[in-house]
């Protein structure tokens, strides 16, 4: 067995290993000496956070269910208007038709008012032409 008088240290030794020592000390405190930290803080701090994130993410979630309920009533509308406009392109398309039908019926008539006034004059022409 070695006994500690028979081992020999020179200065520069022991001061290694007193600095050494100081070092583990101090590492030591820090690591235990301070104790727990305080994590509840930490938590109940991220707790907050995860819960302001839900609740920004439900509020994004209503707004994009008004932006959606608004373009489905936007769609409904588009939908009404064009078919709106089918029945008014459908009233015009049957009111040309009655518009080019009277037009016929003008030069129809106009032609038998000018065939009727030269039986007229023709008529009349007889008529002179017997007196």
């Amino acid at each position: 067995m070695i006994k500690l008088e028979d081992v020999n240290f020179d200065k520069k030794t022991i001061i290694i290993i007193a600095i050494g020592l100081f070092i583990v000390g101090v590492l030591g405190w820090f690591m235990f000496g301070r104790g727990i930290p305080d994590t509840g803080s930490a938590i109940d701090q991220t707790r907050s956070n995860l819960s302001t994130v839900g609740d920004k993410q439900q509020s994004a979630i209503e707004r994009l269910d008004v932006i959606e309920n608004g373009l489905t009533n936007s769609a409904d509308k588009a939908c009404a208007i064009s078919a709106g406009i089918g029945n008014t392109t459908k009233s015009i398309n049957s009111v040309e038709g009655r518009i080019t039908e009277s037009q016929d019926r003008l030069k129809s008539s106009a032609g038998l008012i000018t065939e009727g006034k030269s039986i007229l004059r023709q008529v009349r022409e007889r008529g002179q032409v017997g007196n």
